[in-house]
C-alpha cells in the first residue's frame, strides 16, 4: 500500500500519455480489446474469455460501496494500459482509501502515467493493490520508497498441467538440452521422457536427467522455481549437477510469473 499524502514520483517517471474515463456501459464493449493488446507480457497471464467481461461489468454495476472507475491510457499506438480501482470514503474524519481492482501496463509511459493520474486523485489517504507480483516495482517510482511497503502475500496462480507435451512445446527455452523423465499417476499419457532444448521438445528414449512428477513440472514451467531449488527438496532427483544447472536456464524466464486475473 502506499501513503497517498506523503508520496512522491521521482522527477525521472515518465509522464505519460493521453488518459480515457470508460463508463460502465463502454466498459463491456472497450476493454476486451484492451486486454487482449495489453496483457500477454508476462509467465501466468490469462486470456480471458468473452464471457469475462460482461460479468465483470455486472460486478461494477452490483458495486453499492462505492463505484468502480476504469481508467485506460494511451500510448503514440493506441491503449497500452489501464487501472480499475474503487474508492472507500468513509465519515469526513476518517481516512479514505483508493483500492486497485487491476493495473496492468505494457510500457513505462502507461506505468508513469496511471500512477500520476492514482496520485491525483483527490480525497485519499492510502492506495491498496493486493495481489500485485512478487517483482512489483512501485516502491521505485518513488523519492521515498517506504511510502510503499508490502503488507501481505499470498496464492495468485495455481497451475496443473494437462497436457504435458502440448505445454512444454507452448514456450521457448534458452540454453543446452536435458532429458526429462515426468511422472503423472492421474493423466498417465503425459508421463514419459521428453527431451528440451531451444530448437522443440519431443518424447525420446535417452536416459533421463531429471525425474519430476508433473506437480513439479508446473511449478518449473513458468520460472517460479529453479530446478535446482526443487532438487533441495527433493522434488526433483537429478543424475548430476549439469542438468540441474542446464534445466535452471531452460526454465527461466525474463520475468516471474503472475496471473493477474481472479479465478
Amino acid at each position: 500500500e502506499v501513503d497517498r499524502r506523503r508520496a512522491v514520483l521521482r522527477a525521472e517517471v515518465p509522464a505519460g500519455g493521453e488518459i480515457e474515463l470508460v463508463g460502465p456501459d463502454a466498459f463491456a464493449q472497450r476493454m476486451p480489446g484492451v486486454y487482449a493488446a495489453i496483457a500477454p507480457s508476462r509467465p501466468g497471464m490469462m486470456t480471458r474469455p468473452p464471457h469475462w467481461w460482461p460479468l465483470a461489468e455486472l460486478q461494477q454495476r452490483w458495486a453499492d460501496d462505492a463505484p468502480v472507475v476504469t481508467v485506460v491510457h494511451h500510448g503514440p499506438s493506441g491503449p497500452d494500459g489501464y487501472v480499475i480501482y474503487q474508492v472507500d470514503r468513509k465519515h469526513w474524519n476518517q481516512p479514505s482509501t483508493l483500492e486497485v481492482v487491476e493495473l496492468v501496463t505494457a510500457g513505462d509511459a502507461a506505468c508513469g502515467g496511471l500512477w500520476r493520474y492514482l496520485l491525483g486523485v483527490d480525497l485519499v489517504d492510502t492506495i491498496k493493490l493486493p495481489g500485485r507480483p512478487l517483482d512489483e516495482f512501485a516502491p521505485l517510482l518513488f523519492t521515498d520508497p517506504r511510502r510503499c511497503a508490502r503488507t501481505e502475500g499470498g496464492d495468485g496462480l495455481w497451475l496443473r498441467l494437462v497436457d504435458v507435451p502440448s505445454a512444454l512445446a507452448a514456450r521457448t527455452y534458452e540454453g543446452e538440452p536435458v532429458v526429462i523423465e515426468v511422472a503423472d499417476p492421474v493423466l498417465e499419457d503425459n508421463s514419459g521422457r521428453y527431451r528440451i532444448s531451444p530448437g522443440g521438445v519431443e518424447r525420446t528414449d535417452r536416459p533421463a536427467e531429471l525425474r519430476l512428477d508433473v506437480d513439479a513440472l508446473a511449478m518449473l514451467y513458468l520460472g517460479a522455481w529453479r530446478a535446482s531449488a526443487l532438487a533441495t527438496a527433493g522434488r526433483v532427483r537429478a543424475a548430476d549437477e549439469s542438468a540441474l544447472t542446464r534445466a535452471d536456464r531452460l526454465f527461466a524466464t525474463e520475468t516471474p510469473a503472475w496471473c493477474g486475473t481472479h479465478f
